[in-house]
């Protein structure tokens, strides 16, 4: 899978086209090189934040190392980041911290009509969204779940918890892979699927990047509840309570 960025924003509502997000990434693709002098690395972080969604990308990393940098390092060395927890999400996990946020809206395919519309930060991992929908729809958690990135009726991707002695390149983790990733290779739609009797599955439709207002910012490492509807006719998006991850 392909890395994260984010480039033009829509004037309207702050939004960033799927097109765009590969604006980032190519640069980040590009260097600067591990040889670079100071001045060179300065004038590549200057033009990496003089890009639209530059800025805020950089402000989120750059938060996460001043409130937990030893636990960001680790996990970008394959080491632990927690103590308490399963040992492949300690190895592999990392909490987002983008100001950027991709839209989901999702509905049980078979469902009676319940959907929500929720916001994850852009640099969240297939795990984070699995625990956003587990609150959003009230789910039990169930010993297997797994997300399917399809074209028609084939299966392209696979994201699971699964772990594999036998190596396939379309079986990917869910701790280190991310849906913003597939959304800026113009996918738009993925599903997630419940092992159980009977199987349960939900379309998960990714709508557009957009950044956050300024009161927003201090929700930026969490899910937020948009808009919902099913069941209850005054829904309340504020009654949903989501997990934080490795705080459980």
């Amino acid at each position: 899978m392909g890395g994260m960025s984010a480039d033009e924003f829509n004037e309207k509502d702050g939004e960033i086209s799927p097109e765009s997000l590969q604006a980032l990434n190519d640069l980040l693709a590009q260097g600067p090189a591990e040889n670079a002098s100071e001045e060179e690395v300065e004038a590549f972080m200057a033009q990496f934040a003089a890009m639209p969604g530059g800025e805020e990308m950089l402000r989120g990393v750059g938060r996460q190392l001043c409130e937990g940098g030893e636990d960001l390092l680790r996990s970008l060395l394959g080491a632990e980041v927690a103590e308490g927890v399963e040992e492949s999400v300690r190895k592999l996990y990392c909490k987002p911290s983008s100001l950027l946020r991709l839209v989901f809206r999702i509905e049980e395919e078979k469902g009676e009509g319940f959907w929500r519309r929720i916001s994850l930060p852009s640099d969240a991992s297939y795990y984070d969204l699995h625990l956003m929908l587990q609150d959003a729809f009230g789910l039990r958690a169930r010993e297997e779940y797994w997300f399917e990135w399809r074209v028609g009726k084939k299966v392209e991707a696979v994201f699971s918890d699964r772990e594999s002695e036998v190596e396939d390149e379309t079986d990917f983790c869910v701790f280190q892979n991310r849906p913003i990733d597939l959304f800026s290779e113009q996918v738009e739609k993925i599903f997630y699927s419940l092992r159980g009797e009977p199987l349960r599955e939900f379309v998960v439709q990714m709508e557009k990047v957009i950044a956050p207002e300024k009161n927003e910012e201090a929700v930026s490492g969490k899910p937020v509840c948009l808009a919902g509807g099913g069941g209850e006719e005054d829904f309340d998006p504020e009654s949903i309570s989501f997990r934080v991850p490795l705080e459980d």
